[in-house]
């Protein structure tokens, strides 16, 4: 049973399928505000499930915090990094976010982009 995110005709995947709708709708505050104050809609297609965040007219402002402390999967399950990081690179294949550590081990690994630049400089 998969989930996808739909806000203003785009669809995103599910980011963390262990976090609630409502905890998916904060994080996605950060990267469209108009989220604060949106309502969500949900809609099944099968055993797939899309929430649609809509926007509600006439209403101002975000009472709450607007953001989310969230590690980087990656740092939350190495042993050897005591604290992990908070993100601040998002993967633009899938959606997922990592730390700007880690946003390239996640697309060499799975994938398959090359990091290596060498080849634009030579002909």
């Amino acid at each position: 049973m998969a989930r996808e995110f739909i806000v203003d005709g785009r669809t995103f995947p599910d980011p963390d399928p262990n976090r609630s709708v409502e905890e998916v709708k904060r994080m996605m505050e950060s990267f469209f505000p108009e989220l604060a104050n949106a309502e969500t809609r949900e809609h099944k297609k099968g055993e797939d499930t899309s929430y649609e965040f809509v926007r509600r007219v006439g209403t101002k402002g975000n009472k709450r915090d607007k953001f989310i402390l969230m590690p980087c999967p990656i740092c939350a399950t190495d042993p050897q990094i005591v604290c992990p990081r908070d993100v601040d690179a998002q993967c633009l294949h899938c959606g997922q976010q990592f730390c700007g550590g880690h946003i390239g081990i996640h697309l060499k690994a799975v994938h398959c982009v090359s990091l290596d630049l060498d080849y634009c400089s030579k002909r």
